[in-house]
């Protein structure tokens, strides 16, 4: 990665369906910012699956060129009133979250894991409880309890904490929520429709907030977080 371009890719053939790029060092970034966007002949689309190491090496090499410029100021964040998270992580840094935001006024809505897994269904008094916490005013979290001995669907559960989101906002209007979880966050931004996110505002490193643009009006200009279950301190939740 310290030779031009031309010279650590002169190996590759034009026939490659997959191609590992990775990097020792942060400066190497751009180099591989350069290689990615020259991948790009506007004929076609480029796949590329990586963390936010893919963003930051478009990002790093189009401010180098000049085509995009680093953003250094950003709008003041205001807690929400109410917030809603939904949880389907089961790391222990997301359970000592949810132990403070419980300590810390937040309600809690534990919905039935297997039941969902098995019978594909969400208990009606979920989403009313839900939703009677959220018309008081009160943040609520809702997650899926302790870890399984089996592994669950992530698929099944993620679209049930994204139904309850998405009723959340048709019913009583929220403005942010929270996505925990890796595994399940795919599935739950499916289930609210999201067709992409604009960043407002950086929060946490790896996990800014978001603005939804979606084609269903209802979940366009929502705000959203999606955060690992590793990522953040103990009072994350009570950042937004």
């Amino acid at each position: 990665l310290e030779q031009p371009i031309a010279d650590w890719t002169k190996h590759l053939k034009d026939d490659e369906k997959v191609v590992l790029v990775d990097a020792l060092y942060d400066e190497q970034l751009t180099k591989i910012g350069e290689w990615l966007e020259s991948q790009y002949t506007g004929s076609r689309s480029v796949f590329s699956i990586g963390g936010s190491s893919v963003e930051m090496a478009l990002g790093k090499f189009w401010n180098n060129q000049g085509i995009t410029k680093s953003v250094t100021e950003w709008p003041k964040v205001v807690k929400a009133t109410p917030l809603l998270v939904v949880s389907g992580s089961c790391s222990p840094v997301t359970a000592a979250q949810i132990i403070w935001a419980k300590a810390n006024g937040f309600e809690e809505v534990i919905i039935d894991a297997i039941k969902i897994c098995n019978d594909d269904l969400i208990d009606a008094s979920v989403f009313e409880q839900v939703n009677n916490f959220l018309n008081e005013k009160k943040n609520v979290i809702v997650h899926t309890g302790t870890k399984q001995k089996a592994n669950l669907s992530s698929e099944k559960l993620g679209t049930a904490l994204g139904s309850i989101a998405k009723k959340a906002v048709k019913i009583v209007g929220i403005k942010r929520i929270i996505v925990s979880g890796g595994d399940t966050s795919s599935y739950a931004a499916r289930a609210m429709e999201i067709n992409a996110v604009e960043m407002i505002a950086p929060m946490v490193k790896g996990a800014p907030l978001c603005k939804i643009h979606s084609s269903n009006a209802l979940m366009h200009g929502v705000e959203i977080n999606f955060k690992g279950g590793q990522v953040g301190s103990e009072n994350y939740f009570g950042l937004f």
